[in-house]
């Protein structure tokens, strides 16, 4: 190994989360591999799930079969010997890999095989040898493995070869193109109960919540009907009405805290508003200073209007008590109202002195009074909701206590269909290009609908529950309350009722870790671990011999020193080729990700969800996320840069994250958030459905915007408040000690939007654009472009000139040449790229002179392709558009795929004799 070489391994400063590390990490790269340029390049994989990996893989193929735009600068005496493959390839001129979501999937596994010792075990396999290959042998075995083409099928009896690095893990991808459930039923059900698990944990958690809610109340009520008489009659009226008269509604004294509320803090805070009057003020000659504005005052403690509203409210008063005098019954109802009306008055009054003598300004004061306003509605909405439940659990419980069974069914049996059909659609309701009749639904009103009712049927099991312990588990009965014993019985069982449910409440707040327990993440990035790492892991491939099973075995049997029989290392050597499970030995580690300095930098994107942020306005309303970009050593969230916090090991929360996870993460299509299309109605839906891939996780990047009694309760039930932040879509991002993360496509699908940082330099990008788009509208590069001009004043055009030119214009093309026709079809040519040309500023955009430059390739089936390609369509129409919600991929399907990248990138840029003028011309005009 080389002086270099040995500097980059000892020196770590590379693996530090910045821009210059990374320039002197992809600079040394591009010197140790002799090439000579000074910018670096960089492919872009962008999201699609497994159509993405699948279609890129063929493009990664492609690649390492197409030979490199320049020749190599002869290395220097004191570099290393660049790998044959670094100089007659394409594949490894790029410095940068950028990946979201499926992306990643194909992008960590491309990365995965620099690791040291990782794919090829040195002689170990064949003569039982340690050696292991330096950093330039094992890059240039990584980028041997992509010049097998096609890949083959795996069988048992095959072993790693040196001289084929590419056939077994390329045909392990081929094994996983069901990567969700490879082994079928087994998978399924294996996933199916996990999913089961998690629904139910995650609803007593949520439980130990509303059980305590409804049981309080309850507690409160029983109480007062033991100690008054006059509420106990009117508890007893109620049920009288039910039982006796049969009346449909058994109401709930709960309406009357709600009308409380209403009457004592939300109409105050709504009237009170409107006597924050400036005072009058003098004309201003032309000698006095400057004239304070109205609103920036010091608020009077009694404005003028505030004056009138007291009069008002105590002549009010006065008539009601004087007609309670000297008028008849018949006028009660208005005196009431009359008396009604100065009370509120009078207590508006009172409001606006209190916050008038605290707000140091007019502006200030209605601030205050309008949120004292919003935390009214908000607690009018919460009180009602239970009231409402209350109610509704009464009535149902009285009415149909005579079949038990159907009581508690009732509610069950319709939560039930209402998760399955939420199971069943939420996929296909995440399609941003939803065709047929379910695109013409307006999905969030639906999700609004569904969400809400979800979750009042499940408040209303919990309060069954409740009710059911509040009346012995027996029918509703007046002599019940009349009976002053039973009434002291029933206080007691309720009072450690709600003491048992309030301790529940508390060990569970205590456990945050259950956040990520319960989802679905944990078996989605075990899936893709065994997937895609398990691919580049030599020991999967290891030769029939006791020392290459040892290592899996010795767990299990043992480490005796005893040689291991035939069988034991047939069947261990069965496990290791199975794709049931994820070993110890798929998973990687960061730091081990990222040590070989030659291998390309591997960013992957995920989103920051937020929806709350005072601060932030774009984000909160519009965006509802922030990139956050996985980088060696740390991340950088929203451009900044930051070290991983040091794991703790306390909880779930605070592991180190393997790069399966961290890929899992970024493939968190389905969750309760999605970035911009974050909505309350979806996120309670898929939250009581538990359909949750994010990952709660702690970034160190802090600002706390809470503190008093809210901070106080937080503390207490921390696992409750972050669940009820996902059910109710209330993400507030580094406001919070958690952040929660899910598919970097919530925030930006084609992987480039990092890569236009000014700092990183980047000349070339290539991009994969994946994401399901059937009728080509290209809503991903759209999307990505207004993010460019608003975040970093940067222009990205299509070049419309390449059209004119006659050897690029067959496969290059602009956005109007892929737009499905008036009879719903595809035009048939040979475009199935884009050449977009990036400005760093005005000047650069106004002499067309580009800084850098995009190559996009589209998934799209052009005329002259292979005839199975033609073949899967027929049969198949949406191809190569299919939904993402489809990741079980068949043999035909994913050779559709992959062959459909390896054409279209091998039509760009490959060297073929029929391509020969075309490689020349691209190239010029690339790198003009």
């Amino acid at each position: 190994m080389s002086n270099n070489q040995q500097h980059s391994s000892a020196d770590k400063s590379y693996l530090q989360p910045s821009f210059k590390a990374e320039s002197d990490r992809t600079q040394w790269r591009r010197s140790a591999l002799g090439i000579d340029r000074n910018k670096p390049w960089a492919l872009a994989l962008s999201g699609g799930g497994i159509r993405s990996a699948t279609f890129c893989l063929g493009v990664l193929q492609a690649f390492a079969k197409s030979p490199p735009p320049q020749s190599f600068s002869p290395p220097k005496p004191s570099d290393p010997v660049a790998p044959d493959k670094a100089r007659n390839s394409l594949l490894p001129q790029f410095d940068y890999v950028s990946t979201v979501s499926g992306g990643g999937y194909i992008g960590s596994f491309f990365c995965s095989l620099f690791v040291a010792g990782r794919l090829n075990k040195g002689s170990e396999c064949d003569e039982g040898q340690a050696n292991r290959l330096d950093e330039l042998a094992t890059a240039n075995e990584a980028y041997d493995v992509f010049d097998k083409e096609p890949p083959g099928r795996l069988h048992s009896s095959d072993s790693f070869k040196a001289n084929d690095p590419g056939a077994l893990p390329l045909a392990w991808l081929r094994e996983n193109g069901r990567y969700i459930a490879p082994t079928g039923t087994g998978d399924v059900v294996y996933a199916a109960a996990m999913a089961v698990r998690n629904w139910f944990a995650m609803h007593y958690v949520l439980g130990t919540v509303l059980f305590t809610a409804f049981a309080l109340p309850a507690l409160v009520r029983a109480a007062l009907a033991l100690s008054s008489e006059r509420y106990r009659d009117y508890e007893i009226w109620l049920l009288h009405k039910v039982v006796v008269e049969c009346s449909v509604i058994w109401w709930s004294p709960i309406w009357w805290v709600a009308a409380t509320v209403l009457i004592l803090w939300v109409v105050p805070s709504g009237l009170s508003y409107w006597l924050s009057n400036p005072a009058k003020t003098k004309t201003r000659n032309q000698n006095d200073g400057p004239r304070v504005g109205a609103l920036a005052q010091k608020p009077l403690p009694w404005s003028l209007a505030a004056v009138f509203a007291t009069v008002l409210g105590i002549v009010s008063l006065m008539l009601a008590f004087l007609g309670s005098n000297f008028l008849k019954d018949d006028w009660a109802r208005v005196l009431h109202a009359l008396a009604g009306i100065g009370s509120i008055t009078l207590l508006s009054c009172l409001m606006y002195t209190i916050t008038a003598w605290f707000s140091p300004t007019i502006s200030s004061q209605r601030v205050t009074l309008t949120r004292y306003l919003t935390n009214g509605f908000l607690s009018l909405a919460g009180i009602a909701l239970i009231a409402l439940v209350d109610t509704t659990t009464q009535s149902l419980y009285a009415f149909l206590y005579g079949d038990p069974l159907t009581v508690w069914l009732t509610p069950a049996a319709a939560a039930g269909a209402i998760v399955w059909l939420v199971r069943t659609l939420a996929s296909r309701s995440s399609e941003k290009a939803s065709t047929g009749w379910l695109g013409k639904i307006p999905l969030n009103m639906v999700a609004m609908i569904g969400g809400s009712t979800l979750f009042l049927l499940v408040a209303l099991l919990w309060s069954l529950l409740v009710l059911w312990i509040h009346w012995h588990g027996a029918r509703p009965d007046v002599a019940v309350l009349v009976a002053h014993d039973r009434q002291s019985e029933t206080v007691i069982v309720l009072l450690a009722t709600t003491l048992f449910g309030l301790a529940l409440a508390l060990i569970t707040g205590q456990f945050p870790g259950f956040l990520n327990l319960s989802t679905l993440q944990g078996l989605y990035s075990a899936r893709l671990t065994r997937a895609y790492f398990g691919a580049s892991n030599g020991e999967r491939f290891a030769k029939a011999t006791a020392s290459a099973s040892s290592n899996y075995t010795s767990a299990s049997t043992g480490n005796d020193g005893n040689a291991k029989s035939d069988a034991q290392v047939k069947a261990a050597l069965i496990k290791l080729r199975s794709v049931a499970e994820p070993i110890a030995s798929d998973h990687i580690t960061p730091q081990e990700y990222y040590l070989n300095s030659l291998a390309p930098l591997h960013i992957i994107n995920v989103c920051v969800n937020q929806t709350v942020d005072p601060a932030e306005q774009l984000v909160q309303r519009d965006r509802k996320g922030k990139p956050l970009a996985i980088l060696p050593g740390g991340y950088a969230l929203d451009g900044e840069f930051r070290s991983f916090l040091k794991p703790a090991g306390k909880s779930e929360l605070d592991v180190e994250l393997t790069m399966g996870e961290w890929v899992g993460v970024s493939g968190a299509a389905v969750s309760t958030a999605l970035g911009r299309n974050t909505s309350a109605g979806y996120s309670l839906l898929m939250g009581l459905a538990n359909l949750r891939l994010g990952r709660w996780w702690e970034s160190g990047v802090t600002r706390p915007s809470v503190s008093g009694v809210r901070k106080f309760v937080r503390a207490l039930f921390k696992t409750q408040a972050y669940l009820f932040n996902e059910l109710f879509a209330t993400y507030y991002g580094t406001r919070r000690q958690l952040q929660y993360l899910t598919d970097g496509g919530h925030f930006e699908n084609t992987g480039v939007y990092e890569l236009l940082r000014k700092e990183r330099a980047i000349r070339l990008i290539v991009a994969c654009d994946c994401g399901c788009d059937p009728t080509y509208q290209f809503e991903n590069l759209a999307n990505l472009v207004r993010l460019a001009r608003i975040d970093f004043g940067i222009e990205i055009e299509v070049d419309r000139s390449i059209v004119s030119d006659p050897l690029l214009c067959d496969v290059f093309g602009v956005p109007e040449d892929f737009a499905i026709g008036t009879d719903g079809l595809c035009p048939v040519n040979g475009k199935c790229a884009l050449l977009l040309n990036i400005f760093y500023s005005r000047m650069a955009q106004a002499a067309n002179q580009p800084d850098a430059r995009i190559v996009l390739l589209k998934p799209r089936l052009v005329a002259g392709m292979a005839i199975d390609l033609m073949q899967y369509q027929a049969i198949r129409p949406q191809f190569p558009q299919e939904s993402t919600a489809d990741q079980f991929y068949d043999e035909a399907q994913w050779e559709s795929y992959r062959k459909l990248g390896f054409e279209i990138a091998n039509r760009v840029f490959g060297q073929a004799d029929v391509h020969k003028g075309r490689h020349q011309a691209l190239w010029a005009r690339l790198l003009a």
